[in-house]
């Protein structure tokens, strides 16, 4: 869905969050490494900028203090490792 509103002698457009990326997988790099591997959201709604993983090693932490990392939007697969685990 896209929204346009006018802003003077601009026109801003607004597009609704896409929806989840599709087949996430994980796989092991050995000891202290994982891969994650997605596919494109099938409704994109605009341009993917970033992608956001969000982890933990403890999963009884709560959500909001997991850790971030950031990906860039043109590529579908991170390497979370060692020196980013806490």
């Amino acid at each position: 869905m896209e929204v346009q509103l006018l802003c003077a002698d601009k026109v801003v457009q607004l597009f609704a969050v896409p929806s989840p990326p599709e087949n996430v997988k994980l796989s092991l790099q050995g000891p202290v490494a994982v891969r994650v591997q997605w596919q494109e959201p099938r409704e994109k709604n605009g341009a993917i900028l970033s992608y956001i993983i969000r982890y933990s090693t403890d999963e009884s932490f709560p959500f909001a203090d997991w850790e971030i990392k950031r990906q860039n939007g043109e590529n579908s697969v991170s390497r979370i490792g060692y020196k980013e685990l806490p």
